[in-house]
């Protein structure tokens, strides 16, 4: 059992968290996304066909095999192991000089630990504007700090489940 903790963990290490310095959406904005879907809790939303509706960031991680690889490693850094998700996530935004970072561009809050683990590094550093949208309605945000703006992405075709706060339609 020791074995497979300590091989857990040196995977783990040697896990690389992708942040991405820009994209053709956004533009120059630090980011950094999750596998669509696995980790989206209301992800079947955005693939219902009767409005003709698809995830796009599924088209990406199909279509792009550096952007699945990067994805794919976010993920698995972030589900196997937070400490170290956390702690390179914290390093990164310490280098660098950016106002502003964008939560997930694919992806979402997947668990309470996790959207926690953003709130805190959100919070040591308050001098960077956060911004992530989100379906996961079902957590806890009421202990974000101010300098992360949390859109609520409602799709047409959803029920309406989302808590009050700014919405989006995608």
């Amino acid at each position: 059992e020791c074995h497979e903790i300590l091989s857990m963990v040196s995977r783990c290490n040697a896990m690389k968290l992708h942040i991405s310095n820009s994209n053709s959406k956004i533009g120059k904005i630090p980011n950094m996304s999750l596998v669509p879907k696995v980790t989206c809790p209301n992800h079947h939303h955005c693939s219902q066909k009767p409005i003709g509706l698809n995830c796009y960031a599924s088209k990406a991680y199909k279509q792009y095999p550096n952007v699945r690889q990067a994805w794919t490693d976010n993920t698995t850094l972030a589900q196997s192991s937070l400490a170290e998700f956390k702690f390179q996530l914290v390093k990164y935004l310490t280098k660098t000089n950016k106002g502003y970072f964008r939560i997930h561009v694919a992806g979402d809050f997947f668990n309470q630990e996790y959207l926690d683990i953003w709130a805190d590094v959100c919070r040591d550093f308050p001098h960077i504007k956060f911004l992530a949208f989100t379906k996961s309605f079902h957590l806890d945000f009421s202990n974000i700090p101010t300098n992360l703006r949390i859109i609520w992405s409602i799709m047409p075709n959803m029920p309406e489940l989302a808590n009050a706060g700014s919405r989006a339609y995608t």
